[in-house]
Order: C-alpha cells, then sequence, then structure tokens
C-alpha cells in the first residue's frame, strides 16, 4: 500500500509552515525525513495521518486514492 500527498499546505496565524507539492512512498519503500527543529517533521506525518487540522488544502493518497 503505498501513501502519499499532494498540494500540502499548513498554515498557522496566517504564515505557511510547510509546503509539500507532492510526495509518494511505495509500498515496502523506507523514507526518513530530516530536518532541524521546528523544519515540519512531525508536522508532515500528523498530516499524512490527518491528525493536522490546519492542513485544510491536502490531499492525502492511499494507494494514488484521495482519503
Amino acid at each position: 500500500m503505498s501513501i502519499g500527498c499532494r498540494g500540502l499546505h499548513v498554515t498557522d496565524r496566517g504564515r505557511e509552515v510547510l509546503a509539500v507539492g507532492s510526495l509518494e512512498v511505495a509500498d515496502g519503500e523506507t523514507l526518513a525525513v530530516l530536518g532541524p527543529n521546528g523544519a515540519g517533521k512531525s508536522t508532515l506525518l500528523r498530516a499524512l495521518a490527518h491528525l493536522e487540522p490546519r492542513a485544510a488544502r491536502a490531499e492525502v493518497l492511499l494507494d494514488g486514492e484521495p482519503v
């Protein structure tokens, strides 16, 4: 099962804190998310899990289909 997103934008108090044009992790692949504190690593994972309410414009995909 693949997971991914398209058009992921997370804003906080009117400021964009995370923007991902597209991302796909295929079945069997491993993805490492690296960056300094405050770069948006946890925000990305929360948005993919639909736990980030500020990600209103995100389209999260499972096996290429919107969730």
